[in-house]
């Protein structure tokens, strides 16, 4: 219940786009990059907690506020992660993959709400939008972020 009432103030609280605000890129009546919430298309998904979508001719990647996905390339941080588990790489990188393929079974090409959290940065040091990330299935809104915990694709961040 307190997920769904959430859901419904971050749908209602969408803001459009006003003439003082509104890049030509506009879409659908909000401007995702402005706005504390914004309804959006999916357009790429990077990896478990990333994912990019299009804004006229821009490409806008966001990253999943509050996990830490696998990674899916070797790296000091896949390290780090698999680490933190007690797992070895060669598994840690595999949850990777899964992550990456279930993030995409969820969101590619679907209308998804972002909510910027004003208590967190706005972006991160690379740039990608930080926002809780939240889809409809059937009727009911899902947190992806807490999903992907749930589903141990992603570590807490």
């Amino acid at each position: 219940m307190k997920k769904l009432l959430l859901f419904l103030l971050l749908v209602v609280s969408i803001s459009s786009c006003s003439k003082d605000n509104n890049p030509a890129s506009c879409p659908t009546g909000t401007n995702p990059i402005l706005d504390s919430t914004a309804s959006i298309i999916v357009k790429r998904i990077i990896d478990g907690d990333t994912f990019r979508f299009s804004v006229g001719s821009d490409s806008i990647d966001v990253r999943v506020l509050g996990i830490d996905a696998y990674e899916t390339k070797h790296g000091q941080h896949l390290d780090d992660q698999a680490a933190s588990q007690g797992i070895d790489t060669a598994t840690a990188i595999q949850i990777g993959f899964r992550a990456k393929a279930f993030a995409d079974s969820l969101l590619t090409n679907r209308t998804i709400i972002i909510y910027r959290d004003p208590s967190q940065p706005y972006q991160d040091a690379f740039g990608r939008l930080l926002r809780h990330v939240f889809f409809t299935n059937g009727q009911t809104p899902t947190d992806f972020g807490a999903l992907m915990l749930e589903k141990h694709y992603a570590l807490k961040d």
